[in-house]
């Protein structure tokens, strides 16, 4: 691809305090293997010659000791190559002091080599290369790695409409094809061009039946669960806001890296991470919640993306890093990761409109407009090519950002207003010109190579399912313990609504309305638990973007989520509260005063919460936001309330719609509960029930009018097993609805 002018709005050269000057020969490759023995090479995004292949071998210097030893051979001469032209490499350096013992150029450029200025001549003729090439000279970087991404004519098509409706399918992104390699790599175009979804397709985030087209990581086909092994940073940040910065990059740690390596290596890990980042100093602190002041924004991102770098992945890809950060913290931002991208690392971003002193840290720019490419190169030639082939020019201090969105939107408007088209004009001419010709040359030897490989597999979880759930576990109680209105609250409300149950129904007598008291009694302690139990509503609701990313990312498995779920929400704040409640409410309401009947209302107590509870986890899974899930709540609880046995005799309700009872935990429970109280009492049973008084001189009458009206319809023990079989249920059906979650994500 070639390599035009930069815009004149870019920086100027360092200034120099040495020069050198060194003949290197180029050499095309045959039968040699691109990388082999650590031959220097041009940047492969932008590459100077039509040969995306051709390698430089240094040959002999002068005027600079360091630039004489950067200049000797580092990959022999074979046989097999062929003496292609000559090139007179001119080094500068912005470094008074160049260290004694340069480093090889092979792992990292050296402490005080700033710039490699290029002019090609041909070898026999002289002619200057700028005629074929268009370029006379350009700056390129030595990389160490081969790290590379390559996609090759992707299409994202999504259905429209109900399936009743005949709507056509809506076309995302439209053959999309392009390399990314090491380097900060850009993805721009203007809101809705498919920026997101390229960059979810490029990490394996995107459902495949909806894919077509194919994607390479470094010349291969993209292993199953990519999406464990690359780092992925979402626009908006997604943290444990009751953790701190360091315990969320150390759970990441524990999580995603091997389980050969100890504690102490991880936390060695975690905090060179850190250190790296420049957040050392609030590694101490809250990420912060709504009731918590916390970190800022910018420290927040850096978080986020240190969260990914601790377990070294060869690709980042980060959507939108610089979204709520002012000018100078997205700067900042955007420096670190283009340090990070030195160490080979390929660097894939999307960013809707960065300012220039974040455009010019872009090694790569790909322009995207209603899915369509619009370009895609080198990020300092993308001007020229504007330049040339589309006839536009940059005024000189414009922000090239600006530039290129306002022409991307101009032409779309344009394209609207005239023919209606959903195309892009300028996509057409990239299409039709000699650089995409090039790309497309290069991208169909690389697919030529890969397309009889088998699949391959990337490891998808670093550590086995009881370790994650440990470790989340470990999380859950960090929270319940830091946030207040997740431990404390719950707990307090237990207290109060048994205390209040309590003094409604102070020490219930044996009178005329005994059984209607006592009933009464028993309904409301039942209701007062299942307020309780609904603040789980918002358990997965909550977390649900933070489930996503973790799960997508290989942090965890769905089954260890689930379970650090059911233990860290369930036991501590849905069943350790019910003995107190149990306790504050039974003996001050005054029910049979026997330490075995008040064990049995507290165990049925146990079984509704835990029916309940699956039914608020199974809410809270299948719904994505929090008033559609307590609407969705309140009309169940209204029908289990209904189907109860205590509003209306069973044996009244018209016959199609009786089955509804076997869904209902308060049928359950309160037939229990019931059953325990009235059973060998040694009061008369007296009392109203659906307007008639009743008054029964023998416990067997009170028994056989009890069992007709359904209060007793099976024993305690039946009760208890269609509360348990519920509530299995219910908690199977949590885990479909997570999976799903998992699944079309």
């Amino acid at each position: 691809m070639p390599i035009s002018e930069g815009h004149s709005a870019l920086p100027n050269e360092p200034t120099t305090s040495e020069v050198g000057e060194f003949i290197v020969n180029m050499y095309t490759k045959e039968n040699f293997k691109e990388y082999s023995n650590g031959g220097i090479q041009l940047d492969p995004i932008g590459h100077l010659f039509q040969s995306p292949d051709s390698i430089i071998e240094g040959a002999a210097g002068k005027k600079s000791d360091e630039i004489a030893s950067l200049a000797k051979p580092l990959a022999s001469a074979g046989e097999s190559k062929k003496e292609h032209s000559t090139i007179i490499v001119q080094m500068t350096t912005n470094d008074s002091n160049p260290p004694s013992t340069p480093k090889s150029p092979l792992s990292r450029r050296g402490t005080g080599l700033s710039r490699i200025r290029i002019t090609l001549f041909h070898k026999d003729s002289g002619v200057s290369v700028q005629e074929s090439w268009r370029k006379r000279n350009s700056t390129v970087r030595l990389k160490n790695s081969k790290n590379f991404v390559s996609f090759h004519n992707i299409y994202y098509t999504i259905p429209q409409g109900y399936f009743w409706q005949r709507k056509p399918p809506k076309v995302i992104l439209n053959n999309v094809s392009g390399i990314m390699r090491s380097g900060v790599n850009a993805i721009m175009g203007p809101s809705g061009s498919g920026k997101s979804t390229l960059l979810d397709i490029l990490a394996d985030r995107k459902d495949r039946r909806w894919v077509t087209g194919h994607v390479l990581i470094n010349g291969e086909k993209q292993p199953h669960n990519f999406k464990c092994a690359c780092g992925y940073v979402v626009q908006d940040d997604i943290l444990t806001g009751t953790l701190t910065v360091k315990e969320n990059v150390y759970l990441s740690a524990l999580l995603r890296l091997p389980p050969e390596m100890d504690k102490d290596e991880k936390l060695e890990k975690v905090d060179e991470v850190i250190e790296e980042l420049g957040i050392s100093h609030v590694a101490d602190t809250l990420i912060g919640t709504a009731f918590t002041r916390g970190i800022s924004g910018g420290q927040r991102k850096r978080t986020s993306i240190a969260r990914e770098l601790v377990v070294s992945p060869g690709v980042l890809f980060l959507d939108e890093p610089t979204t709520g950060l002012d000018s100078t913290t997205a700067e900042s931002v955007i420096q670190i990761l283009h340090n990070l991208s030195k160490k080979g690392r390929v660097i894939i971003m999307s960013i809707h409109q960065p300012r220039y002193s974040i455009f010019r840290l872009c090694d790569h720019l790909m322009l995207l407009s209603r899915g369509v490419v619009v370009y895609t190169g080198v990020g300092r030639a993308a001007l020229p090519y504007f330049a040339n082939t589309l006839g536009v020019e940059c005024d000189e201090f414009e922000n090239p950002a600006d530039f290129f969105l306002d022409n991307l939107n101009e032409t779309e408007n344009a394209s609207d207003r005239e023919t209606g088209d959903t195309g892009h004009p300028l996509g057409n001419k990239w299409y039709d010109s000699e650089d995409y010709q090039i790309l497309t040359d290069k991208l169909k030897r690389l697919l030529n190579k890969a397309i009889d490989q088998p699949d391959g597999i990337a490891p998808k979880y670093a550590t086995n399912p009881l370790t994650q759930t440990y470790y989340l576990f470990g999380r859950g109680m960090k929270k319940l313990l830091r946030d207040p209105t997740a431990g404390v609250a719950v707990w307090l409300q237990n207290i109060v609504l048994g205390v209040f149950a309590g003094i409604i129904f102070y020490q219930l007598g044996d009178g005329e309305n005994a059984l209607l008291d006592r009933s009464g009694a028993i309904f409301f302690c039942m209701l007062c638990n299942l307020f309780t139990v609904a603040t789980s509503l918002g358990l997965f609701v909550n977390e649900r973007a933070l489930f996503i990313h973790e799960n997508s990312s290989g942090f965890y498995r769905v089954s260890s989520y689930f379970f650090s779920k059911f233990f860290g929400d369930l036991i501590p704040l849905r069943l350790l509260p019910v003995p107190f409640f149990s306790a504050i409410a039974y003996w001050m309401i005054g029910l049979q005063a026997e330490v075995e009947k008040f064990f049995l209302f507290m165990l049925g107590i146990f079984a509704q919460n835990m029916a309940a509870a699956g039914l608020v986890y199974s809410i809270s899974a299948a719904v994505g936001t929090f008033p559609v899930a307590q609407i969705i709540y309140i009309v169940l609880l209204v029908f289990a309330m209904i189907f109860g046995g205590f509003f209306v005799s069973l044996n009244t309700v018209p016959s199609w719609v009786t089955w509804l009872q076997w869904f209902s935990y308060f049928k359950y429970t309160y037939a229990i509960l019931l059953e325990n109280e009235l059973e060998n009492t040694e009061f008369t049973y007296c009392g109203r029930y659906n307007g008639t008084v009743c008054l029964f001189t023998t416990v067997e009458e009170g028994n056989d009018y009890l069992e007709n009206l359904n209060f007793r319809q099976y024993n305690i023990y039946w009760n208890f097993l269609g509360l348990g079989l519920l509530a299995l249920a219910l908690f199977i059906l949590t885990y479909i609805f997570l999976l799903r979650i998992k699944k079309t994500t």
